[in-house]
């Protein structure tokens, strides 16, 4: 006769295990619309249930790019990649944030955020109020991309512009750097 301590502790080991696969993240969990605009397109931004991470899907980010889609993980709470995601995991809350287009310190004004911002690309084409009082703090990453000059900034998020094949190197250098 099989002691009932022995029987209860595998009962219970039985249930711990459904309970951990069935809490596991995957990537088709991702299928609820967070956020749908009403003028731009390309670009959904989709949640899970019992998730507070979102997932950022892009297609076709510059003018004439044909089936390119990419994909970032926006991480809160310290959640975890859902299984199968191979793209870029990006932790919320990005305090130091580095644009290498105009564009994105508009975005960044519009949101109230421009402190985060501790580098920008040709500062001295740049016409923000803000940006221009700050110029000794905010670092000028150059038409081309400081890798030293980043690295010292320690940003938790690089926003790049898309305009084809040439952003590739950039993208490889800072995948190769661990930096989003």
């Amino acid at each position: 006769m099989k002691s009932p301590i022995l029987t209860i502790a595998l009962l219970c080991l039985f249930f711990l295990a459904s309970c951990i696969s069935r809490n596991k993240t995957s990537l088709e969990r991702f299928n609820q619309d967070i956020y749908t605009p009403e003028y731009a397109s390309g670009f959904k931004i989709l949640g899970a249930d019992n998730a507070a991470s979102t997932l950022i899907q892009v297609s076709n980010p510059w003018q004439g790019a044909q089936d390119v889609k990419m994909s970032y993980f926006i991480s809160r709470n310290g959640e975890q990649a859902p299984a199968g995601f191979n793209g870029p995991v990006i932790p919320a809350g990005a305090r130091n944030i580095v644009c290498m287009s105009s564009s994105y310190i508009a975005m960044l004004d519009a949101l109230g955020e421009l402190k985060r911002i501790v580098g920008v690309s040709g500062i001295n084409y740049v016409s923000n109020p803000y940006i221009l009082a700050h110029k000794d703090s905010i670092k000028d990453m150059g038409a081309e991309m400081n890798y030293e000059l980043l690295l010292g900034l320690k940003p938790d998020v690089v926003l790049l512009y898309g305009i084809g094949d040439a952003q590739t190197a950039v993208t490889d250098k800072l995948k190769e750097l661990a930096i989003p």
